[in-house]
């Protein structure tokens, strides 16, 4: 990413800013970052994944009460 932040950081900016929005990560290296991910309260999707796995997470996130 521009500016040398990473998806983590930039997740937590974004819950410094707006608080509660829904927010999903992808990443290809999923097992070094979930705990971080878990912390900031923010679904962490591993890699590969299928469409459907991605409409299932998009949808739990969207739903997942604040």
């Amino acid at each position: 990413m521009p500016g040398g932040m990473n998806g983590i950081q930039l997740a937590g900016e974004v819950r410094k800013r707006y608080g509660a929005i829904p927010l999903l990560l992808t990443s290809g290296h999923a097992a070094a970052f979930s705990d971080q991910a878990q912390d900031l309260g923010v679904r962490l999707l591993a890699k590969p994944f299928s469409i459907d796995e991605l409409g299932e997470n998009i949808r739990r996130e969207i739903d997942r009460p604040r």
